[in-house]
């Protein structure tokens, strides 16, 4: 019984050679060459990320100062509270509705502010919002031109949660039992926002 063919024949000792070369490659440097190939791939992107990040840092100089001359331009400042805190904000913006009731109300002692709380901001906003809850009792005529010159004033104060509540005044029971003055139980919250 004759295993291997004649020595004549020149294609088994060729394919041995093959197998073993397949062999050798793939247990020792298949993992090799397919490790460099990956790694050659990642510095390839690593060098064109380098090239982005290059071309942007070196525009740094001119950025910066298109950067500056944009805040020192900025046109919409003058809506925001220059204040730089939470605090002097919420005080500044009640003494401005203060004023504004000093000055448009027809009768200062029957449109007053009862109270105020800043109200804290749960979630961060892009600008840093400033809220005060005010309760104020006032005449109905008197409200609305408060309301519209605050609202229309720079830096801007927004008004929401508006609620206004009919309060009747009525007259000692000496004399008849008619209302005599009508005023509102006014409570809303003002809001704005600083420059961040």
């Amino acid at each position: 019984m004759k295993l291997l063919p004649d020595s004549d024949s020149k294609i088994l000792p060729v394919s041995i050679l093959a197998l073993a070369a397949l062999l050798i490659y793939f247990l020792g440097f298949h993992g090799f060459i397919k490790e460099h190939i990956s790694l050659a791939s990642e510095i390839s992107d690593q060098r064109e990320q380098y090239q982005r990040y290059r071309a942007i840092a070196n525009q740094r100089e001119e950025l910066s100062e298109k950067l500056r001359a944009l805040q020192d331009n900025r046109q919409d400042a003058i809506y925001f509270r220059a204040e730089s805190n939470v605090n002097a904000a919420a005080a500044s913006m009640t003494n401005r509705l203060k004023q504004i009731i000093t000055a448009e109300a027809e009768d200062e002692r029957n449109c007053q502010v009862i109270s105020n709380q800043t109200v804290r901001q749960r979630n961060q906003e892009r600008f840093p919002k400033v809220t005060v809850n005010i309760r104020m009792r006032c005449a109905l005529d008197d409200l609305v031109r408060i309301l519209h010159k605050l609202e229309g004033d720079v830096p801007l104060v927004f008004i929401d949660d508006l609620n206004i509540y009919q309060r009747t005044v009525r007259r000692s029971r000496n004399q008849d039992d008619t209302p005599q003055k009508r005023d509102q139980d006014v409570r809303f919250n003002m809001s704005a926002y600083l420059r961040g």
